[in-house]
């Protein structure tokens, strides 16, 4: 029965870090994305697209400031991004969102991208991070940091770094897009 427990109240996903480690101030976003293609790749049958970090931030439109949130659609229409199964599709909403719906997509066995503060307590800047689990008993965020690697950090204070940026998250569609289009070819070769 204790095991049924914990294993409710704690969900992490293997998702792989990008190695080596961030040194430059702009590719958090590419390497957030390759470590969920490479999510994909590791945890589902198929292939995910094998781009690497420059094919990724070229993609993305990165600059030396960043990626800014909405250019990681410009993946929905890349030919690489289009030929991966199970499909894989991001879901850039710029609204505020919720901590329950991190927990509804890990739950669900999809990392997220959560843009927060990144703050020396002089300077401060956006920053973007996977999400990879969460403990409800401990109050624990689990998270893969471009630059400092796995870590885990009080629920509370990811939220206050989190809320800093507006909330904005994107979400990982997977084996989604392959279903659709494959029911309206079907339905095209019925009519």
């Amino acid at each position: 029965m204790q095991d049924q427990l914990e294993s409710t109240a704690t969900s992490k996903l293997n998702v792989p870090l990008v190695l080596p480690l961030q040194t430059d101030g702009y590719s958090c976003v590419p390497r957030c994305i390759k470590m969920i293609f490479d999510y994909v790749g590791a945890n589902f049958e198929g292939r995910a697209p094998n781009l690497d970090v420059s094919d990724i931030a070229e993609i993305v439109e990165t600059k030396a400031d960043g990626t800014l949130p909405e250019k990681v659609r410009n993946l929905n229409d890349d030919k690489h991004v289009l030929k991966a199964v199970p499909s894989i599709e991001f879901d850039v909403d710029l609204k505020p969102h919720s901590l329950a719906e991190i927990e509804k997509e890990i739950d669900e066995k999809r990392p997220v991208i959560a843009w927060v503060e990144l703050s020396n307590g002089v300077h401060r800047c956006a920053h973007a991070v996977v999400v990879s689990g969460l403990d409800r008993d401990k109050h624990l965020i689990y998270y893969n940091d471009p630059i400092f690697g796995e870590k885990e950090e009080e629920i509370g204070s990811f939220m206050s770094r989190w809320e800093k940026l507006d909330r904005i998250l994107i979400k990982v569609k997977i084996g989604k897009r392959r279903m659709l289009d494959e029911f309206f070819e079907e339905e095209a070769k019925e009519s």
